[in-house]
């Protein structure tokens, strides 16, 4: 069986025994330490499971753990170095999906950052990440190489010397 508790630390226990099998702490900072906003208190989303992974979505948008150890197998996705409360929290799905003429085993998000993310739940891809909220002016995109938003100058605090309105704005493009 497999939980998640405050700041989504997962858990595997041994349904059988009780006995904790693995821990994973995802290791977020809180906001004294430079890690995201968290509006809400502690929240975690839950676990999904799919074959040999354990996924997970964190408040820094990193999933994706081996079943059997919990060692990472690998991490994505979706705004760096958050200064907006762009959490990653919101529901993921697992689908198997027809993309480009092959049948793909995906896993999708719509992100309070207002991208909509299509990542191959096997090995990690992304495979698109595209604006589905209007008027959406941190970023111009993402690149689907390295999986990181392309930011507007003006998005980061500071670097303009004015002030401008973001959007999404802080309860996100989904929430």
């Amino acid at each position: 069986m497999y939980a998640t508790g405050p700041k989504s630390v997962v858990y595997a226990l041994d349904t059988r025994t009780g006995e904790k099998r693995w821990q994973w702490d995802p290791g977020i900072p809180d906001e004294r330490q430079g890690g995201p906003s968290i509006c809400c208190g502690d929240v975690n989303r839950g676990v999904a499971i799919y074959g040999d992974k354990v996924f997970v979505g964190l408040l820094d948008g990193r999933l994706g753990l081996d079943r059997e150890t919990g060692l990472v197998d690998w991490t994505v996705q979706t705004t760096p170095r958050n200064d907006w409360d762009y959490t990653a929290t919101q529901p993921l799905m697992l689908l198997d999906l027809p993309i480009a003429g092959r049948d793909r085993k995906v896993i999708i998000q719509a992100a309070k950052n207002g991208f909509f993310y299509v990542v191959d739940r096997l090995t990690g891809e992304l495979i698109s990440a595209s604006a589905f909220t209007d008027d959406l002016t941190w970023a111009i995109g993402v690149d689907v190489d390295t999986g990181r938003p392309i930011e507007t100058p003006e998005a980061r605090y500071g670097r303009t010397g004015q002030g401008v309105d973001l959007s999404p704005g802080p309860g996100g493009a989904h929430n």
